[in-house]
């Protein structure tokens, strides 16, 4: 959409853990995709209202150390959210 998100983005915003785990396991999914405010899926993962855990560990699975290490536009990667979170 406008703001950059995708639909794995909407996935899980929606806290749709089955939508978002086949779109995860697509093999031409680009996981690393930023919105307009810099943030990835997993950010969104553990972002939400209730942190969708299975989806966390998909995306941690599927992905290498860089994307885990992407900041947002504020500088927060997602583990940071996270830790802010608890």
């Amino acid at each position: 959409d406008i703001s950059g998100r995708t639909p794995l983005h909407w996935a899980i915003a929606k806290g749709s853990a089955q939508k978002s785990q086949r779109l995860i396991n697509r093999s031409n999914i680009k996981l690393a995709l930023q919105d307009v405010h810099g943030q990835t899926p997993l950010h969104y993962a553990v972002n939400t209202q209730t942190p969708i855990k299975i989806i966390i560990e998909d995306l941690v699975k599927k992905n290498s150390a860089p994307f885990i290490n992407i900041t947002d536009n504020n500088g927060k990667t997602a583990f940071k959210i996270a830790q802010d979170r608890h």
